[in-house]
């Protein structure tokens, strides 16, 4: 079985939880970005995707969140604002395992020598994520979506920062990507976003509002989404 997985969000156990149900019948595992940011437990989520690779095939998309952070590393400044007002600091204090308020967290940063050192592992495992997956001769996953002006050229030459944030240009437009429905995170729902084009399967795992909460797998095989608890509904 192939299962796609979106915005984890450092939410370690929900992760845990939801592999441990696909472990018998997983083959392979597409995850659609937003590893980390927000949630309290980036690290251990990194180091449980590390180590899932290991054992099973994974592709690992690139998300907006892990987007900010490598343009900040590479010298883009304006992405230091969105680390911090946008969950940054949940990260860096996980890999610091210490509390750390905005101010504080701004300041390690400002220092990029001594951030790159604390973030190593995180930022290895960001070196090789893609943008987007031709899953097979029908899905294709990417983390925000695909700019409809430009649908019909190669996903090669489309504006990376774009294919990480764009949001209702997409969401409310229609068309397959060379004949393939599009399967995205990015943008959260409180259930699975369905169209005929395609679906939408970020359910905000690591919000507390009522109707989020939730860490979803979409089987592309069986064409159903199973939950960290366990429950089951076909698309």
């Amino acid at each position: 079985m192939i299962y796609v997985i979106a915005d984890i969000h450092g939410e370690y156990e929900k992760l845990s939880s939801l592999l441990a149900i696909l472990e018998k019948h997983a083959k392979e595992y597409v995850f659609l970005g937003d590893f980390v940011d927000k949630g309290d437990k980036a690290k251990e989520v990194i180091g449980c995707l590390t180590h899932l690779a290991k054992i099973k095939k994974c592709t690992f998309l690139m998300g907006d969140h892990e987007y900010a952070w490598l343009q900040y590393f590479a010298g883009e400044e304006r992405f230091l604002d969105f680390l911090i007002d946008y969950g940054g600091v949940a990260t860096l204090k996980s890999y610091m395992g210490k509390e750390l308020d905005d101010d504080h967290a701004r300041s390690i940063l400002s220092r990029k020598g001594e951030a790159r050192k604390i973030l190593s592992e995180f930022l290895k495992f960001c070196a090789n994520l893609k943008f987007y997956y031709e899953i097979n001769d029908n899905f294709l996953g990417i983390h925000a979506g695909i700019n409809p002006e430009n649908k019909d050229i190669s996903l090669d030459e489309h504006n990376k920062e774009e294919m990480v944030f764009i949001r209702n240009k997409f969401i409310d437009s229609g068309f397959f990507y060379q004949g393939r429905r599009v399967i995205f995170g990015h943008t959260a729902f409180k259930e699975p976003y369905i169209d005929k084009y395609k679906i939408g399967i970020d359910a905000g795992a690591v919000y507390q509002e009522d109707g989020y909460g939730n860490l979803l797998a979409f089987n592309i095989n069986k064409e159903e989404f199973i939950d960290y608890n366990g429950e089951i509904k076909k698309l």
